[in-house]
């Protein structure tokens, strides 16, 4: 339940409706006090007729929540006393008891199609100790001999049936689910696998993102009026924004429980509608709600202090006038005009990241130090194309210092961040936990540079080739001394 709970928090819904599968009264007593405050409107709680007895149609408020209880059989069609929809189905232990294999199919897509959000859990068929009988892998016995252990005794916490039929029926209804299984019932889900001495316990299906999925926060100035450091005009820079927002659109789509949401942050007065079209046209109706278009005012835009100057200053604003972003999340901030390629590893690191330094502050990749003979003096890089922190770290560190940001004088997004990585190196929470630089393809046109001088663009191709052979043959397995340098 605390997993369920932080799984709420994390998808920022306000005033959710929750259905309860298979639930009890007694279970929401203990328990729904976990629940985060203002993030549940109303529970429905439904059961089997025979379940519910005196229970049906009534209602009751539980630690301030109210709660409508139901009896109706789901595998029966659609129920006149429930909604349509509701934002959370809510399933613990039921679908190992509805039947046979198509009745489980059944059931699932039952629940699929009641509800936005799924968190379905049910036991472990390869748990050695069987959840309800108390015995041995008694799930792999043969159906006879489970029978006749249950019509001869009273195993674990399952009644004993003192008929022969009755105690088959019984048994050929409690079909425990393998992950390959109870995977292909929920495709669109990401399993959870609860251990015990490394065995799997219990497995959950959900699309709830993960307590540390962070927000994707994507900068953009599709305007840049000639700001020293951008590039590319107005036209093909807005194409640019758009294709990477499709991009990570669609990665939302696909990893809804890794991701918490998208802000996308422009400061340079451009048109949101493009924009608007596109969520509504790439996300069905669920996810639309996490994801953020902030377009801000461009009084202090100052195109002469240069891109970092305006990129700080946006992250600045932004986070003070998010609805979405609480100072506690997570925020991992990347370009908005290109696409990250390896998305899937960055989440996986940051996921690491955030479980291993608890609280995590700031994470982000610091380019290694490769001593050799001709660079004995090179320090190392931060790349702030991807960078996370939680918003109340920004704001306690980062916040104003953008003020200092200067191309002319060569204080640049990165060189900022580094010097702050450098006081704070020995601050928990602040870590290089990213195992890779983003592996970002620039488009043609690009400028590309080779040891600080410009190369012509019929080279360019052949940059990118040796950069990505670099990014992926050499720099994992380079010598690193000193990460935060001298």
């Amino acid at each position: 339940m605390r997993m369920f709970a932080d799984a709420l928090s994390a998808a920022a819904l306000r005033g959710a409706t929750i259905l309860d599968v298979g639930g009890t009264r007694a279970y929401w007593e203990t328990w729904a006090r976990l629940l985060p405050p203002g993030v549940v409107a109303r529970i429905d709680v439904v059961n089997l007729p025979e379940q519910m007895r005196d229970l049906a149609g009534r209602s009751l408020e539980i630690d301030g929540i109210p709660v409508r209880f139901i009896a109706a059989n789901l595998l029966d069609g659609p129920s006149p006393a429930l909604d349509a929809r509701y934002d959370v189905v809510h399933c613990i232990s039921v679908i190992e008891h509805v039947g046979d294999a198509a009745a489980q199919r059944a059931f699932a897509d039952a629940l699929r199609r009641l509800g936005d959000r799924l968190w379905v859990q049910t036991p472990a068929k390869e748990f050695p100790l069987e959840a309800h009988f108390r015995l041995p892998f008694f799930a792999w016995w043969p159906l006879t001999l489970r029978a006749f252990f249950n019509w001869r005794f009273r195993l674990g916490v399952m009644p004993r049936h003192r008929s022969w039929p009755e105690a088959v029926a019984f048994c050929r209804s409690t079909r425990l689910l393998a992950h390959r299984v109870f995977s292909r019932l929920f495709p669109s889900c990401r399993l959870w696998t609860e251990r015990v001495l490394l065995l799997p316990k219990c497995y959950i299906a959900t699309d709830l993102p993960s307590p540390h999925a962070p927000w994707l926060f994507l900068t953009a100035a599709i305007d840049h009026r000639n700001c020293a450091g951008a590039m590319f005009s107005t036209e093909d820079r807005l194409r640019q924004y758009l294709g990477a927002f499709r991009f990570f659109l669609r990665a939302l789509r696909r990893h809804p429980d890794r991701i918490r949401g998208i802000v996308l942050c422009e400061d340079a007065g451009g048109d949101p509608a493009p924009f608007r079209a596109l969520v509504d046209r790439e996300l069905p109706p669920a996810l639309r709600a996490r994801v953020e278009l902030l377009f801000l005012p461009t009084d202090g835009f100052l195109p002469e202090k240069g891109k970092s100057y305006n990129e700080m200053r946006s992250i600045d604003i932004a986070l003070d006038r998010s609805a979405l972003v609480g100072p506690g999340d997570l925020v991992l901030k990347m370009t908005g005009r290109y696409p990250q390629h390896d998305l899937a590893r960055t989440l996986r690191d940051l996921s690491r990241a955030a479980a291993a330094a608890s609280p995590l502050q700031v994470c982000c990749y610091v380019w290694p130090r490769i001593r050799t003979r001709w660079n004995k003096s090179q320090i190392p890089l931060v790349d702030t194309r991807r960078i996370a922190f939680r918003a109340s770290a920004w704001r306690e560190s980062f916040a104003g210092v953008y003020r200092t940001a200067d191309n002319d004088a060569g204080r640049y997004f990165e060189s900022i961040v580094f010097d702050l990585f450098r006081q704070h190196r020995n601050t928990p929470g602040w870590v290089a936990g990213f195992t890779r630089p983003p592996l970002i393809l620039a488009p043609p046109g690009h400028r590309k540079y080779l040891f600080g001088h410009a190369i012509p663009p019929s080279l360019g191709r052949l940059h990118s080739l040796l950069a990505y052979l670099y990014l992926r043959l050499i720099a994992p397995f380079s010598r690193e001394t000193d990460r935060f340098g001298p």
